[in-house]
C-alpha cells in the first residue's frame, strides 16, 4: 500500500503533530507500506507553517494542485482535516481521502477557556483575540467543508466523534484512534519505579503553559494544596509556550509559590523519565486536548494523574482521576487526598504505569493499517 502524508508544518522530530506524524509513516512502514512525507516546502511554498488566513488559503491550493497532479499515484492520502476542502469528485476515485485532526476546533466553540485578565492585558489583547477567534472561525468552516468531502477522517478521542456528528457529519466515516508512545520512548520511563519517591512531596504538569492548558487555574491550586502541604514541590516541565521565559511564567504564578516551584522551560524529551523519577504525581488541568502526550508519559513513569474531564483525558484515564472542568477546587482538594494517603497513592501509580502500556504505538500502528487496507479495499470494490 502506498501512502502519501501530507504535513501543513516543516517536518520535525521534536515538534508536536509532525512528530506525530513521523511516528505513524513509521508504524505504517512497519507494516510493509510505503509512505511518502510532504510538508509546505515540498509543495512549493516558502512557509514553514501557515500563520493566517492569506498563507492557509495559499497552502490549500497549492496542496490542491499538487494532489490533482500527484494523488493516483497513492493509495491513501492522508491531510489536517482542516486544509483540504475541495470537491471529491475532483480527485481520483480509487485513491482514500483521509482527513486526520490531532485537535478538533470546533469543541471551542462550546468551552469556555478562562483567562487572567487585567486592565493592561486586555487593552493589549484585543486585537490579538479578535483576530485569533475569526482565524478559529474560518478554520472551523474550512474543516467542515473538508469533513464533508473526505472518505475517511480519523480522530483522536470519543468526543470529537461525537462533536463531529452533532455537526453533520457521517459517523460511520468517523474512526478514533489514539496515539502513543513508541517501544523506545516506552523503556525509557523504566528508570522510574512504583514506589512513592523518598523526595519531598512533589507534583509534576507536562506540557506548555497556555490557557488551554489551564494557565489560569494554576495559581488558585497550587496555592490551595501549599496551604495543606507547606513544604510540597511543583515540577512544571515544557512550560514554553504563552511565555518565552522562564520569568514570565514565575511571575503569572506568584511571589508566594516561588520557593515551591521547579519550572523546566524547556527539555530533552529523553531525559523526562529522569525528571519524573521524584515526582509522586502529576495534574493536568487542560480544559480541551486531542490526545495530551503528557498525561501519558507522567503515567508511563508511574504518576497516576488529577485531569480535568475534557476531551482527550477522559478517553484515557479511570473516572476517580477525573474532575469536572474547571472545578479547581476539587482538583486541589483530590491531590491533596492522594499525597495524604500512601498506600493508596501506591496502587494508583501501579494502575498508572500499567494503564500507560494501552497506548503503544505496536498496537495502535497495526489499528491504523488495518483500517486504511480495510477502507482502501472498501473503496476500490465500490468502483470496480
Amino acid at each position: 500500500m502506498k501512502i502519501l502524508i501530507c504535513s501543513h508544518a516543516s517536518i520535525d522530530s521534536i515538534k508536536g503533530g509532525t512528530r506525530l506524524l513521523l511516528e505513524i509513516a513509521g508504524e505504517l512502514r512497519n507494516h510493509g507500506c510505503q509512505v511518502d512525507l510532504i510538508d509546505p516546502r515540498g509543495i512549493g511554498l516558502d512557509f514553514d507553517n501557515y500563520h493566517d488566513l492569506k498563507t492557509i488559503y495559499l497552502y490549500t491550493q497549492r496542496l490542491r494542485e499538487y494532489l490533482l497532479k500527484n494523488a493516483c499515484k497513492y493509495d491513501v492520502v492522508e491531510y489536517n482535516y482542516s486544509l483540504f476542502p475541495f470537491d471529491r469528485n475532483d480527485f481520483p476515485k480509487k485513491t482514500l481521502f483521509v482527513a486526520r485532526c490531532f485537535l478538533l476546533q470546533e469543541h471551542l466553540e462550546h468551552i469556555k477557556i478562562p483567562k487572567k485578565m487585567t486592565i493592561r492585558s486586555i487593552f493589549l489583547s484585543f486585537f490579538s483575540r479578535l483576530k485569533g477567534q475569526r482565524l478559529t472561525k474560518k478554520l472551523i468552516n474550512l474543516s467542515q467543508a473538508t469533513c464533508k468531502q473526505a472518505d475517511l477522517i480519523i480522530v483522536c478521542n470519543k468526543d470529537d466523534k461525537y462533536e463531529l456528528k452533532a455537526r453533520g457529519i457521517d459517523e460511520n466515516k468517523v474512526a478514533v484512534i489514539h496515539l502513543g508512545n513508541t517501544k523506545k520512548r516506552r523503556a525509557l520511563f523504566d528508570i522510574t519505579r512504583p514506589e512513592i519517591p523518598s523526595s519531598l512531596p512533589t507534583i509534576a504538569f507536562v506540557g506548555t503553559f497556555d490557557y488551554r492548558k489551564g494557565a489560569a487555574d494554576f495559581p488558585y491550586i497550587l496555592n490551595s494544596i501549599v496551604q495543606s502541604i507547606p513544604n510540597v514541590k511543583f515540577k512544571l516541565l515544557g512550560t514554553f509556550g504563552m511565555y518565552s521565559e522562564e520569568a514570565q511564567v514565575r511571575h503569572f504564578l506568584g511571589k508566594n509559590l516561588q520557593s515551591n516551584l521547579e519550572i523546566h522551560h524547556t527539555f530533552d524529551p529523553d531525559k523526562l523519565p529522569d525528571l519524573l523519577s521524584d515526582c509522586w504525581l502529576g495534574f493536568f488541568p487542560s480544559y480541551l486536548e486531542g490526545f495530551p502526550y503528557g498525561i501519558v508519559d507522567m503515567m508511563s513513569a508511574h504518576l497516576p494523574v488529577i485531569a480535568y474531564n475534557c476531551p482527550g483525558p477522559k478517553d484515557m484515564m479511570n473516572t476517580n482521576l477525573l474532575i469536572q472542568v474547571g472545578d479547581r477546587k476539587s482538583m486541589a482538594q483530590k491531590i491533596i487526598y492522594f499525597l495524604s494517603q500512601p498506600e493508596q497513592l501506591l496502587q494508583e501509580r501501579i494502575i498508572a504505569k500499567k494503564k500507560s502500556n494501552d497506548f503503544s504505538w505496536e498496537i495502535i500502528g497495526e489499528e491504523n493499517f488495518k483500517l486504511y487496507l480495510n477502507w482502501s479495499t472498501k473503496l476500490k470494490s465500490k468502483d470496480n
